[in-house]
């Protein structure tokens, strides 16, 4: 089992935040975002940890020196364009079953024997907990717990797409398929999550839902996106991230 983490965008919304840094090298309680994310990713019995940079890749390389063997980091080198290029810079390296991970989320280690448990097909990881902005990315499904759309733009929707998707080994070839046919389709613009889209578009899409909360008044999962509102509104060293902290619940 391999893991793929995308950390190569240049985080535009998040604005002078990120004018250098990739965000996921933004901190919070003097950890970086990426530190946070890899407490969890190293839980996992992976082969290896791929990380796809782009943006300040440097910054990146440095801060990664010197930590687990496994991890690896490659460059995309179109990073400005869709994030469907950084993923597939990591195909090559793709032999295996593996889970793709969105660097701009962080996840509880506790959702990794939950994860382990549900290892068939392709899997899009689900909430149904928590209000969704008009930027999360959401998804609308079937009483048989397919999902049937996947879009920022879904007027209607029962839950929210939270950044894994699982792909067993005898999916790859159709996962890695449906991955050039989306960088044909958009020439290169598409977004990661268009590979699910254009997968159900084909017939139908297995979701598993974990939510993305820890049981706990200040002990969240946190978005990328949210640390601005947090510095914004001056409540930023108020939060407190535990990794270690389990899910509230499992569907």
């Amino acid at each position: 089992m391999k893991i793929v983490l995308l950390a190569a965008g240049i985080g535009q919304r998040l604005g002078k935040h990120t004018q250098e840094l990739p965000k996921s090298l933004l901190k919070l309680h003097e950890r970086t975002i990426l530190d946070y994310v890899l407490d969890t990713l190293l839980s996992f019995p992976a082969s290896e940890i791929i990380i796809v940079g782009g943006f300040a890749f440097e910054k990146l390389q440095k801060h990664l020196q010197g930590k687990d063997p496994r991890i690896h980091l490659i460059k995309n080198e179109n990073y400005l364009k869709g994030s469907i290029l950084t993923l597939e810079c990591a195909l090559p390296y793709l032999d295996t079953d593996f889970f793709l991970f969105n660097a701009d989320h962080i996840y509880p280690k506790s959702i990794v024997s939950e994860l382990l448990k549900n290892k068939s097909g392709i899997v899009g990881m689900c909430d149904f907990d928590r209000p969704l902005a008009d930027d999360d990315m959401k998804i609308s499904c079937d009483s048989t717990h397919h999902i049937t759309g996947i879009s920022k733009k879904l007027s209607s929707f029962d839950g929210g797409y939270i950044g894994i998707t699982y792909c067993s080994k005898d999916s790859l070839t159709l996962y890695k398929n449906t991955v050039q046919e989306v960088i044909e389709r958009t020439d290169g613009k598409g977004v990661v999550e268009e590979v699910l889209a254009t997968l159900i578009q084909k017939g139908t899409l297995p979701f598993f839902s974990i939510p993305v909360v820890f049981d706990g008044s200040k002990s969240i999962l946190l978005k990328i996106w949210q640390l601005l509102n947090l510095k914004s509104t001056h409540s930023y060293d108020t939060y407190s991230i535990d990794t270690n902290r389990p899910c509230r619940r499992y569907y």
